[in-house]
């Protein structure tokens, strides 16, 4: 068994990406932003996985996924401060 992600309560080594879609900054609902996606780090990497959460091209990161974006700044999520409820 891998890491569970702690969202989807799915192992993120047997499953292609987070269910949850949508994280609350400053009380607004923004839509994450899938691996492969403009701004992603991964973006224009068809076929790939991402190297933290190893979800797949086209799919969300799973939660605390050190190569996720932040959908307000663009900074990397886990460590912006624009997050206040995920």
């Amino acid at each position: 068994m891998g890491a569970i992600c702690g969202l989807c309560k799915r192992d993120m080594l047997q499953t292609d990406g987070c269910d949850k879609s949508t994280i609350v900054i400053g009380g607004i609902g923004y839509e994450q932003i899938k691996v492969g996606d403009p701004g992603d780090f991964y973006e224009d990497c068809e076929g790939d996985r991402c190297g933290d959460c190893n979800a797949k091209y086209g799919h969300y990161h799973h939660a605390g996924c050190d190569c996720e974006q932040c959908p307000v700044c663009g900074g990397q999520l886990i460590s912006c401060d624009c997050l206040d409820d995920f």
